[in-house]
This record gives structure tokens, sequence and C-alpha cells, in this order.
């Protein structure tokens, strides 16, 4: 297995996951943009010391880097990336960095050299930040040499401003009563709290829309969701579970990724099962088939009008009168053309489009290869019609279908190309595709994995059978085979 084959098969440009802090990944939902816009503020415009806090992997981390990328450019920056430090070596390593030579001068002499050259720098329009990263493993020593650092200023402006970066433990370490003077001179308290499995949600399609992927994700919405439960909606477990996700996807050769993959996954990282008590899940799974037989056992179901009585199912005979001249000239005219489903919303040429596709796409064969090469949410449907006209005029006349998410009224389109009777047959066409097509980060997949979600008026014993013929088992997995087809 290759790093290049794995790209490709999702359709990547890089690895969307790596837990390195990438200001290029930077996830502004979950009010992680808001605190680096207050952070911001609150550095030009306020004084005092600011502290952050949040659990491990809540993307500390990323949110300093990001200060640090932002920072303006008067700004001069001091990063305690080892907070392990003595009073002495704190003060030596902030010298270094505002341009003091190191020398064997004691703390006193060290600390007035320090402040020193941070009126020099302040005259010379310069404002030093000092970012203390882990700021909960300090020594009470040391943070009190915060403390006195801080007390560094001219008569009007404090000669440099402190951020400390911390889990919660900080905020237990300054409860205490010996630090009382350091927790009375923080003026802003911020707090990175996990995120919500929509936030989760968000945060892995931002991730890999970063990392070059365009179309439909392939995690699912409840793969998704699971590693929101698994990984307690922090970013750097998240990272972790949907790396190895994504690598069981691949191992199988799937595109649309499921439960199955997030328990390999989650076991194989040491976290939590999103599913730990098998029992619930095949109660649910049994309340679901049951309710469904139910409710299609029954007249007026859900789909079907109510019908008022029973004439409306045993009419009654046709009358043997002669049919009025209306109702003749009614049943000799043409009917109208309809027009195709959602035209309003869509477009009546990706409408249409769209319910020609229909009965391929439903009755799209497991064995069977497609190229997806675009999608768009159905607000932006119009803007397909080019890619499809295109696509139509190509000199192999491979065809061009498209399908619809399930959603309210309809879900995301995506467009896909061709129907091959392998993988590799598909790869070869895309492969000898114009270059324009390709730039478009086009992806092979099964054409059965956009095939709409099995009726519920299957039998319970016929239903996981049909999902199971498009699904590929990774070992040995207690989970039923997801329900196959597009997701919201």
């Amino acid at each position: 297995m290759s790093a290049a084959m794995y790209l490709e098969h999702y359709g990547l440009s890089e690895a969307p996951f790596r837990i390195t802090a990438d200001p290029g990944y930077f996830f502004a939902g979950a009010e992680r943009g808001a605190t680096l816009d207050a952070l911001l503020f609150a550095l030009r415009f306020e004084e005092g010391i600011v502290k952050v806090t949040g659990e491990v992997g809540a993307g500390k981390t990323m949110l300093l880097r990001m200060l640090l990328e932002q920072l303006p450019p008067e700004a001069l920056p001091v990063w305690l990336a080892n907070p392990s430090l003595t009073p002495e070596q704190l003060l030596q390593a902030i010298a270094r960095q505002i341009g003091i030579a190191p020398d064997a001068r004691t703390d006193e002499r060290l600390l007035d050299a320090i402040e020193q050259r941070l009126i020099a720098l302040y005259g010379e329009g310069r404002r030093v930040i000092v970012l203390v990263d882990e700021a909960h493993a300090m020594p009470p020593a040391a943070l009190e040499q915060v403390r006195l650092l801080s007390n560094l200023e001219t008569p009007r402006h404090k000669l440099l401003q402190i951020v400390l970066f911390g889990q919660p433990e900080l905020d237990s370490l300054l409860a205490g009563a010996a630090q009382r003077p350091l927790r009375d001179r923080i003026t802003h308290h911020f707090r990175l709290a996990p995120l919500t499995a929509a936030e989760t949600r968000a945060y892995l399609l931002h991730r890999l829309q970063a990392a070059g992927h365009r179309g439909r994700p392939p995690l699912s919405v409840r793969a998704m969701n699971a590693i929101s439960r698994s990984a307690a909606g922090l970013t750097r477990r998240i990272n972790i579970l949907a790396d190895k996700t994504l690598l069981a996807g691949f191992a199988a050769g799937k595109h649309d990724i499921g439960l199955r993959e997030v328990r390999l996954a989650a076991r194989d990282a040491g976290l939590p099962d999103p599913l730990p008590w098998r029992g619930a899940a095949l109660l649910i799974a049994l309340a679901a088939l049951a309710g469904g037989a139910l409710l299609y056992g029954l007249p007026g179901r859900i789909g079907e009008p109510a019908r008022a009585d029973a004439s409306a199912t045993n009419p009654a005979p046709p009358s043997s009168a002669a049919p009025t001249a209306a109702a003749t000239q009614s049943a000799t005219a043409a009917p109208p053309s309809p027009a195709a489903p959602h035209s309003e919303l869509l477009g009546s040429f990706v409408a249409q489009r769209l319910a020609e596709s229909r009965d391929w796409v439903a009755h799209s064969n497991g064995d069977r290869w497609t190229v997806q090469i675009g999608a768009s949410a159905p607000e932006q449907a119009r803007e397909l019609e080019a890619l499809i006209q295109r696509a139509d005029a190509l000199p192999a006349q491979t065809p061009v279908r498209l399908y619809a998410a399930p959603g309210t009224p309809v879900g995301r389109i995506g467009v896909v190309w061709g129907d091959f009777a392998t993988a590799a047959e598909a790869r070869a066409a895309l492969t000898a595709s114009p270059e324009w097509l390709r730039a478009g980060r086009p992806y092979v997949r099964p054409a059965a994995s956009i095939r709409p979600a099995l009726r519920k008026a299957q039998t319970a014993k016929a239903a996981p059978a049909a999902a199971e013929s498009n699904s590929v088992k990774m070992g040995s997995d207690p989970i039923a085979p997801e329900e196959a087809g597009p997701r919201p």
C-alpha cells in the first residue's frame, strides 16, 4: 500500500488528518475562529495576562500557531514551548528571543537587562508577546516569575503581554492562595470546548476539502457521528480516528465508509467503541425493522395517501352510460409533459437529467464501476450544466448520469461518468480523459455506492442481504452491514 494510491483512492492531494498543527487546516467553527479574533483584539487593544484552557487535544496548539500567523508585523512573539523551566531558565529563554546575548548574569541583573531591552523595543514601536504553551506544567516558582514579568511597564503601558495556554489543571493551579497575585492579573479567560457531533461533521468535511477532496465525502453521517462519540469531540483524537478509518476503507477498497470501519479504527487506536453495547444496537435494528413492517402493512402508510373508505379499494363498476363530449375530448387530448421533479430548485436541465438517470442509479450493478466528476448543493445545481454538457461531448460518448443524496426536498447532486466492468477499466478511462476533466479531481467508485437506500418494504431477511452485496468485509466485526445508498 503506497501513500500515492491512498490519496488517489479518495481524490486527495495530501493526507487530511495529520495531527501536526498545520495552520492551513485551521477550523474556524466551534468558536475557534471567534476565540482567535478575541485573542487578537485583546493583544492589540488591552493589557494584562490572557489565559486559554482546554482538554488534551482540544486544539490549543493549533490556536497558538494561528495566533503566531496573524499577529501584526510590529509584534515580537516569544514562544515558550517547554513549560518545565526554572525561573532562571525562563528569563534566559525570553532574553535570547528578544535579542539579549546570554551571559552569567544573576536573575536580578537579567531581569533588569530584559526590562531595558523591552523599553528600547517599545520605543521602536515593537510589542513583545510571550506565549506559554502547556502552562499547567509550569513550576510555581516559574509562574511567580511570570507575574514579575507582567509588572514591567512604562507610565502608561505594559512592556510585554503574556498568553498562557494550558489544560484545565491550570485553573486548579491558579486557584491556590499562593497564585492569587497572578490570578488577579488575568484579564481574559477563554476555554476551548470539545466539538459537538454537528461540529465534528463540519470539522471532518473541512479537513477533507482542505486536503483537496471534492464531491461527496467518503465518511457517512453515521460514521462521522461515531467518530465524534469515540473521540469525545477532541480534535486530536478525531484526526487519529478519522485517519485510521480512511485507511480501513482504503484497505477494503471502499469509498462509502460506515460504522464498521470506525469500530475497527477505534479498536486499533485504543479509543472507546462508539457502540459499546452490541445488544442495544441489535434492539434498535430490530425495532426499526418491526416499525417499518408495521407501517408498510397498514393502509395509509407513509408515502401513500390514506383511503377514505372501502370504495377506494373496491371501486364501483363503470357506468354503461355513454361518456359526455367533454369526457371524450379530455380522453383524446394528449396530456402535457410534466416538469421533472425539483425543476424550480435545480433548473430544468439538471432536474431532467436527474430524472433520466434515476432508473440506472436505482438498478446499478454491484460489480460495475463509475467515476465521480462533480457534485453540488441543490441550490447551486445549475452550475453543473456546463460540466455535464462538456462531458456529454467527449468523443468516447461515455454516459453521464446524476444522482441525489437524501435531503429535503432533495439532497446534494452528484455527477458520475461512465459504467465500467472493473475499477481498473474505470481508472484507465480516467487516465485517458482530457486534462480539464482530471483537473477537477475525479475519483473511481463502485456504481452501487450511489444507489438510493433500500426500500423499507423489503423483508427483514432481504434487506441485510442486499446491503451485504454492496459492502466489503474487514475482519470479523459484529456490526451488521450498513444500509447501502447515498448519504446526506
